[in-house]
């Protein structure tokens, strides 16, 4: 943005007598221009203005807030880095911003209103942005010195703007200053933006500067005639520290004048501050990629911060952003973005100097920090004294005695941190450790001395060896509890969790298959296909969604098993004919496994890859948009019902898909699923178990199933062949005590082709439906734990705004809470759940969420195993449709004043306590009405 509060041009402000309070009601703005925008920050706001240049809009966060993004735009200058900047005609250059370095542009000239038009808004527009924000709408008077001259270009300025309007009408436009021609334009722009009203930038080096009276009533005189106009105004000020006292107090002086504030640093890279401010989510993990194979693709999925700590930092609500340190540290304006970060790494790189270098930035950015092992006396003795930890070396004497050392020295602990899963032990240390002003968890005590090897520090915290994980027999068990140890060490704040395994009270059901085996033969009937098998079996006999997948190469007439490869064994017709019945049947959705089932997704180089990874499909040069698009559109034209469209890709192989892999998915609008390692049993019951929703790779997130498939539990399709039964372990421990994950049976097709597993899969399916269940598509899972990473919430005091949950429509809260559903806007139930409760949001973009009401009798959802499609609210009336993939069952609690009415009538219906108990036996759809004497 070009700060034209260097030239004294006009600016806009508004006089008012009343005084407006920062609140989760008032209009926000953020002004961002880096690259990675951290939509869980930016997403709360009304008016979010990027720069076009840094911006993805191929991604999730982008999708679910364009309709409040504003794409910058500079019409009176260019600068020569713009991407158009070699194809300004000279004609159109009238001077030179001499403090930016960039061209003034000739406004009033027509072609060049055309080139903007053409190349500049098109484009944007046809990439994804439908909103802008114009920039240097006055620069003209660098240049133009008379009356006429400046007549001329005003002129010329208010013709684009009105063309730039009928042009694109549905395109809403903030502009910056502008005022003189505000009477001509007002019916053209959304809002006006205006900057330097309090706090501003030096004409001269660009430091920051406190505003003149004199400049602000220069301001304050032009601003009456805005006021008329209604329009959303922002105040745009600059503060070095953006959450410093001054940029609060800024905030707070700007409301008073009744503008939208916001308070940004002078390059516009942080986040900065507004009228209402989104809690930070983000939880930096700080891994070292030099302890990993270099041949491995993404290293992250590898690394104990990734496989130990993301699990937990979702299930608090957090999100945990993997960065590599050996490539590089953040620089501290990117570094405030996040709620704390943990360091865990154990490779080259962190005994080198730059690793050091890389702590003391990190340190200095008063982000509180949590060190996972990783610190070495021996080698960052500068990091020990940083934080102000004492190490004294064990003399030889000392080191002779450890050898009875651990019958000589006590351990004692902190068991609120500590136990989780194992007690924690007395390590081999050559060092004491010592920290003042610290909660000490573990200590390690003897005669003379003792070592504080774990401890919550006004800096974060750390914890050492024999307080973290311990390694046995190959697993991994947590020795603190991650979840107290990462929230207290790091102060992250408790959360309303936006919790993507559960809808309307009930946990989610879905259900999803690979296709690969269709062709492989029934053992006790070698006339059937697996794929056959399942459609009797499994598919037509459980009424349930599922989303079932094929792969093209096993399928089709020129895959592996059509007569282009063996006339005499062409079975390609009898499979497209098996995949089509399937598709047909009313509770199946489409999906993809590929065409030729990569094995190894990061050995795509250039656009292909070897055969020698991937089935060899004859005459078949492989590209992304084949193996991929391809197979949809395979399937779509060949396999499905006109009313069905396949636009999932379950990936496949090690089903780990590189960046570039996922940058056409998102490109192309496809779903996708597959990865993770949930594999938690009674054998087995450790949190390093379960995987995340999902991982982050570039801009993408891969989103993970919700457990594994049978030929995970059956050692890799080795037997037992009955031991995809051990899944129903997995569901019960990641649903109690915490609910971690929806309930997934995810399995392949040549599950059908033996009687053990087949006999598996129908006991896994028998049981799941028996459960208390929200039955969805995998389609319908897959954007809920995108909107997880995405969300936005404030909260002040017991409100909470929440933003972005178009498809994530449940809270989790603690169970002490209860709601003031009258007060709430969106919110429509609540139920409890062991320790927690789920709170249920209605299908609006926004909630607003009002904790803390004495009063019970209330009306609100309790539950529903259908989905909640419309709601609409007044004084005495509460209308609400639904609309599930099963027949509908729901409980709904009903004030002692109010009435109510369904339709169509339930099969079954009772009123008990205030709670309304409706089922059906057919029907998936239905309408309740609540009606009240008073104002409900």
């Amino acid at each position: 943005m070009k700060h034209l509060c260097c030239v004294r041009l006009l600016s806009i402000i508004i006089f008012s007598t009343l005084t407006l309070h920062a609140s989760l009601t008032s209009k926000s703005a953020v002004v961002y221009y880096s690259d990675d925008v951290p939509y869980s920050l930016v997403g709360i706001h009304d008016y979010i203005i990027l720069q076009p240049s840094h911006v993805n809009t191929a991604t999730h966060g982008f999708k679910t807030y364009k309709e409040n993004i504003y794409a910058y735009a500079s019409i009176g200058e260019v600068e020569s880095n713009a991407n158009y900047y070699a194809d300004i005609r000279r004609e159109w250059i009238l001077g030179e911003n001499k403090i930016w370095r960039s061209k003034v542009l000739d406004i009033s000239n027509l072609a060049y209103h055309n080139f903007l038009f053409e190349q500049v808004f098109d484009p944007m527009r046809a990439e994804g942005f439908q909103n802008f924000f114009f920039d240097t709408l006055d620069s003209y008077h660098i240049v133009a010195k008379s009356d006429k001259e400046r007549k001329v270009m005003r002129e010329g300025l208010i013709r684009f703007i009105k063309s730039f309007h009928q042009r694109y009408p549905q395109s809403k436009l903030i502009v910056n200053r502008g005022f003189e021609i505000i009477d001509d334009i007002h019916d053209s722009i959304e809002g006006v933006l205006f900057e330097s009203l309090f706090k501003g930038l030096s004409s001269k080096d660009l430091s920051y500067t406190d505003v003149s009276q004199e400049d602000r009533s220069w301001l304050l005189a032009q601003v009456k005639k805005i006021q008329a106009y209604n329009k959303p105004i922002i105040a745009l000020d600059y503060v070095e520290d953006t959450e410093g006292d001054i940029a609060k107090s800024t905030v707070k002086e700007i409301e008073k004048l009744g503008l939208i504030p916001y308070i940004g640093d002078r390059d516009l890279v942080e986040v900065g501050i507004s009228s209402k401010n989104a809690q930070k989510r983000e939880v930096l993990l700080l891994y070292d990629g030099t302890e990993f194979d270099n041949t491995q693709d993404d290293d992250s999925v590898y690394s104990a911060a990734f496989l130990q700590l993301s699990s937990p930092l979702e299930y608090m609500g957090y999100v945990p952003i993997l960065h590599d340190i050996s490539l590089g540290m953040f620089s501290p304006s990117k570094l405030k973005r996040y709620a704390g970060a943990v360091v865990w790494m154990s490779g080259d790189f962190h005994h080198s100097v730059a690793f050091i270098q890389h702590i003391e930035a990190l340190l200095k950015s008063q982000l509180k920090v949590l060190f996972i092992n990783t610190l070495i006396p021996q080698l960052h003795t500068s990091l020990f004294d940083k934080l102000q930890i004492n190490i004294i070396k064990v003399s030889d004497s000392e080191m002779r005695i450890t050898q009875t050392y651990e019958s000589a020295a006590k351990l004692v602990s902190d068991d609120a941190y500590m136990g989780y899963e194992i007690d924690p032990f007395i390590p081999n240390q050559n060092y004491y450790f010592s920290i003042d002003n610290a909660q000490k968890i573990v200590e390690v005590i003897t005669k003379e001395k003792s070592s504080t090897i774990a401890a919550i520090t006004s800096w974060g915290g750390y914890a050492f060896g024999g307080t973290t994980t311990l390694r046995m027999q190959g697993e991994d068990l947590w020795i603190a509890n991650p979840f107290k140890l990462m929230k207290d060490a790091l102060r992250l704040p408790d959360l309303m969790v936006p919790d993507p395994t559960t809808e309307n009270g009930k946990r989610l059901l879905f259900v999803h298959m690979d296709g690969d085996g269709i062709m492989n033969r029934a053992e006790w009937n070698l006339e059937l296909f697996s794929g056959e098998v399942l459609y009797e079996e499994i598919f037509s006999r459980y009424n349930i969604p599922m989303s079932l997948s094929i792969i093209e190469g096993e399928t089709a007439p020129y895959g592996l098993y059509g007569a282009t490869v063996d006339k005499t064994k062409d079975i390609s017709l009898e499979l497209e004919n098996i995949s089509r019945d399937i598709f047909a049947l009313e509770n199946v959705e489409p999906a993809s496994h590929t065409f030729t089932h990569p094995f190894f997704w990061n050995k795509i180089i250039d656009d292909n890859l070897d055969e020698k990874y991937r089935l060899k499909v004859k005459n078949y040069d492989f590209s992304l948009a084949r193996e991929i698009g391809g197979s949809l559109d395979y399937i779509n034209k060949n396999l499905t019902p006109k009313n069905k469209t396949a636009k999932m890709i379950f990936w496949s192989g090690d089903c780990l898909p590189t960046e570039s892999t996922l940058d056409y998915m998102y490109k192309n609008d496809f779903l996708h699923i597959n990865g993770g390692d949930t594999t938690i049993t009674n054998a087995n019951p450790w949190l390093s178990r379960i995987a995340p929703y999902g991982i982050r790779r570039g801009d993408y997130y891969q989103i993970f199933t919700g457990a594994q498939n049978e030929n995970v539990y059956t050692n890799d399709w080795l037997g037992p062949f009955w031991g995809f039964k051990k899944v129903i372990q997995t569901f019960k421990l990641t649903d109690s005590p915490k609910r971690f994950k929806p309930i997934d049976i995810y399995f392949h097709t040549y599950s059908g082709s033996k009687k053990a597993s087949l006999k598996a899969l129908d006991t896994v399916l028998k049981w799941a439906i028996q459960q208390d269940t929200m039955p969805i598509y995998t389609s319908a899972y897959i954007p809920k734990v995108m909107d997880f990473y995405d969300i936005a919430l404030a909260h002040e005091g017991d409100t909470w705004l929440i933003k972005g949950d178009d498809n994530l429509k449940t809270l989790r809260v603690p169970k002490s809470v209860s709601v003031n559903f009258k007060a709430s806007k969106g919110v429509v139930g609540i139920k409890k759940h062991d320790s927690i409760q789920y709170v249920h949001l209605d299908h609006n973009k926004s909630q607003l969420l009002v904790l803390n009401d004495n009063e019970s009798d209330q009306n609100y959802l309790i539950d529903a195993n259908v989905a909640l499609k419309d709601t609409v609210r007044n004084d005495r009336k509460i209308d609400l449709q639904f609309k599930g993939e099963v027949p509908a069952i729901i409980r709904y609690h009903i004030a002692h004043d109010c009435s109510y009415d369904v339709v169509p009538r339930p099969d079954d219906e009772k009123l008990i306590d205030g709670v309304l108990s409706i089922s059906y036996k057919k029907e998936k759809e239905l309408k309740i009405s609540i009606t009240c004497k008073k104002a409900s």
